[in-house]
């Protein structure tokens, strides 16, 4: 079996645009055993995010949300 894309193999498809295809859980969209900082450090890592840009998103969408400490 293979999976495409407009018939585009699924691999070559991602490669392509990363973010043209997500994962998108069926039950809850975050981890309970996570913190909201891991949580959003998950998503972004399984986005194909590289680690220091990572970072910075979750530091500017924890100011963003107020998650920070005052």
């Amino acid at each position: 079996m293979s999976l495409t894309v407009d018939g585009t193999p699924l691999a070559e498809a991602r490669r392509q645009d990363p973010t043209r295809i997500a994962i998108a859980p069926q039950d809850f969209a975050f981890y309970p055993a996570l913190t909201v900082r891991e949580n959003l450090a998950y998503g972004l890592k399984a986005s194909g995010v590289k680690s220091a840009e990572v970072t910075r998103r979750v530091g500017e969408i924890a100011e963003l949300l107020q998650l920070t400490p005052m």
